[in-house]
């Protein structure tokens, strides 16, 4: 029996054999919290007329507000994350093909010739913040290198020519050279404006003011000015979940920076300035930046945990980290600072950052002792995995909705996020970022935490996909109709 013919039962089988019986139950009952009315709730944020999704079903049913990149992404990651799409090998071959097309037209829609960058026309006038910009361009990847892997097998197995398949695949690549890295298909963008402001005033122009020179770079770590730019620094011992977020979000533009700067002969040492910068700041007691091992503190590890390992770096204390990480994953209440997990990452990030440090030990750490801490990071989940578990899903509970979505926090999301306005202040729904935080996302760390990923059932399967893309296909036939008319 291969790996897609186990049943449910079979797979059960082998997640009790791996971690207790007692987690089992736990773990099913973790499942159970999550049905139908949620894939269909996403689906619902389709708006047919531009391919992408809305975050909020208020976002999609209030004038002002329109799809965004982010939840667009995220809603396709859910579907191979939930296990939606197992059988069919991934999102970019499940989606209806008319439906995949509309969603690159609007990608590539939202760049701009000028910088590459990704901008929304709903905050058009707005100044962006480089945590915005960051993780925006960062999607423009997630939904299109999808979509140009499946497409340039199928070419070069139904005996297109190089030079055909080139041009097909012109079709999935973004127009411009992306700040993150990513080939466009036209090239370099004109780089006549700058990310953020209007007018350019260092060299290259399609940088951030941040990564426009070494010494900004420095300056913004640390604080300072360069030329008439002033950067406060990044307050990594006061609030490390912002600094990480700002810094993970420009992993793959500091790499690039560093790769630019080479070829023109500019100086190099982006990344080695972030390294030192985290480095320096870590307090090798609790593996954090902050005093105190709370919510807080745990998700600035998540966050940077995710540096060192976009970069390829070895952590430089992962066993108190781990300890730190697991013990915010076990509260069933407030931390130190008397705060309760209110928003979705609060749950979400210490099995993130425990998942990461397994990742990082093992691809980046020190060989003689990554053994070690694998063989005793893992006994000691496994032995407390049934109780972290039912703790996780008694506080997930809370992020509920009544129509069966979650919500990144108990009540009404965050009207802003990374900046810009999402949906409409003080309603309170779902939104597609929290809930895909509170479903797969919580989900997915806790199997990988537990190394049972590959076992596991998944979530929802292929009769749940056809649901999923029959809502998608209907709200195109209703569309079509209504503009017929």
């Amino acid at each position: 029996m291969n790996n897609s013919e186990k049943t449910a039962e079979d797979r059960w089988s082998a997640v009790e054999a791996a971690i207790g019986r007692e987690a089992r139950v736990a773990l099913e009952e973790h499942y159970a919290l999550f049905d139908e009315r949620f894939y269909l709730w996403l689906a619902d944020l389709y708006d047919p007329q531009t391919g992408g999704f809305y975050c909020t079903n208020a976002a999609r049913d209030t004038e002002g507000y329109l799809p965004d990149i982010q939840s667009t992404a995220q809603v396709l990651a859910f579907l191979d994350n939930s296990g939606m799409t197992r059988e069919a090998g991934g999102w970019q071959y499940a989606i209806p093909v008319e439906i995949a097309d509309k969603t690159v037209n609007f990608v590539k829609g939202l760049q701009s010739s000028e910088d590459g960058y990704v901008y929304h026309p709903q905050w058009e006038g707005m100044k962006y913040t480089e945590s915005r910009l960051g993780r925006d361009v960062n999607w423009v990847s997630e939904i299109l290198r999808p979509l140009y892997r499946r497409y340039e097998k199928e070419y070069r197995e139904t005996g297109c020519s190089e030079d055909e398949a080139k041009e097909l695949l012109k079709k999935y690549m973004p127009y411009w050279d992306t700040p993150a890295g990513q080939r466009g298909s036209l090239g370099k963008p004109s780089r006549t404006r700058t990310a953020v402001s209007d007018e350019a005033k260092g060299a290259p122009a399609a940088w951030t003011p941040q990564l426009r020179s070494l010494e900004a770079w420095r300056a913004y770590l640390y604080g300072g000015t360069v030329g008439e730019d002033v950067f406060s620094g990044l307050d990594l011992s006061g609030d490390s979940y912002t600094v990480g977020n700002k810094l993970a979000a420009q992993t793959t533009q500091i790499r690039q920076r560093d790769t630019e700067a080479a070829a023109s002969g500019e100086p190099t040492g982006y990344a080695e300035l972030t390294r030192r910068f985290l480095d320096e700041g870590i307090r090798e007691e609790s593996g954090l930046w902050e005093d105190e091992v709370k919510y807080n503190s745990v998700n600035g590890l998540m966050k940077i945990c995710s540096v060192y390992n976009g970069m390829g770096w070895a952590f430089p204390c992962p066993d108190r980290a781990m300890r730190s990480a697991m013990t915010v994953a076990t509260l069933d209440g407030p931390d130190c600072d008397g705060k309760w997990a209110v928003a979705s990452v609060d749950i979400y990030n210490p099995w993130v950052a425990i998942s990461g440090l397994f990742l990082n030990v093992e691809n980046y750490g020190d060989p003689d002792k990554k053994d070690r801490f694998v063989s005793v990071w893992r006994e000691e989940l496994k032995s407390r995995a049934a109780s972290m578990i039912r703790g996780t899903s008694a506080k997930i509970k809370r992020f509920a909705k009544d129509d069966g979505s979650y919500g990144y926090h108990w009540g009404a999301p965050s009207a802003h996020a990374q900046g810009m306005p999402i949906t409409v202040p003080g309603v309170v729904c779902g939104d597609v970022d929290g809930g895909c935080i509170a479903s797969t996302g919580t989900l997915g760390r806790i199997c990988a935490a537990l190394d049972i990923k590959e076992i596991v059932p998944p979530l929802f399967d292929s009769v749940d996909l056809e649901r999923f893309t029959e809502r998608l296909l209907s709200s195109e036939r209703q569309y079509n109709e209504k503009k017929a008319n």
